[in-house]
């Protein structure tokens, strides 16, 4: 029984290297842009006293779906050259 080139261990190792640098890129976009769009939210309603701090956060994490959906393609270029970087420092990259 031939295997895919997609099923075999190398395959799924490369693939679950990939997916676990993606998840590190999101997390930390994601916390810089919440940080950001907070720091935004404060400025701009500084003047307003009636609004709390639960609902400042709740705008911004509102917002946070929408900014990471427009820098979706930069986050899967970053984390693809951050695994290729990975696998080219352990010298698991092989020409055949």
């Amino acid at each position: 029984m031939k295997q895919s080139i997609f099923t075999g261990r190398l395959a799924r190792y490369f693939l679950g290297l990939y997916f676990k640098q993606f998840l590190i890129t999101l997390s930390t976009f994601g916390f810089l842009i919440f940080i950001i769009t907070l720091i935004e939210i404060f400025r701009k309603t500084s003047g307003d006293a009636n609004l709390t701090l639960l609902f400042k956060i709740i705008i911004t994490a509102k917002q946070i779906p929408f900014i990471l959906e427009q820098i979706l393609p930069l986050l899967l270029l970053i984390s693809s050259l951050w695994t290729v970087f990975t696998l080219s420092l352990k010298s698991e990259m092989i020409v055949a």
